[in-house]
């Protein structure tokens, strides 16, 4: 079983927010239950909004992005 780091919100984070370093936290998740397009890299978080409401520890994943 293979893990990696990726990044999950550490707080509810309502829709239309900019994400940041201070809504979301890095954690270790087994590759193959983890969503497709999950966000691995803080630095594809920067400069986006969310689009949709994220609950706390969900997986962050690109399509629930856009830029800013």
């Amino acid at each position: 079983m293979l893990k990696a780091l990726i990044w999950v919100a550490n707080k509810p984070i309502k829709r239309n927010s900019i994400i940041n370093q201070h809504n979301v936290m890095a954690q270790r998740g087994m590759l193959e239950k983890l969503p497709h397009g999950i966000i691995s890299d803080m630095r594809s978080l920067k400069n986006n909004f969310s689009l949709r409401d994220i609950a706390a520890g969900q997986p962050i994943t690109q399509n629930m992005l856009r830029p800013v």
